[in-house]
């Protein structure tokens, strides 16, 4: 049994909009400055990123910004 209510609908676009946002800057900054990706490959992989990030909020929610900054 989940120890938590189930997550309305505003909560599940909050959590992908700032997951997006967060994926996108962090895949911009990372394949720009550390992979030295060209403006193509730099914005497939910002936009992978973006998704990926933005799904694990939604399905993880604070665990998963838990994690981020832990590592970060």
């Amino acid at each position: 049994m989940p120890d938590h209510p189930p997550i309305d609908a505003l909560e599940k676009k909050i959590r992908l909009g700032c997951g997006l946002i967060a994926g996108l800057v962090v895949g911009l900054f990372v394949g720009f400055l550390s992979l030295n990706l060209v403006a193509g490959p730099l914005f497939a992989f910002a936009i992978v990123l973006a998704v990926l990030s933005g799904v694990l909020a939604v399905r993880y929610g604070d665990k998963f910004w838990m994690w981020i900054l832990r590592y970060w």
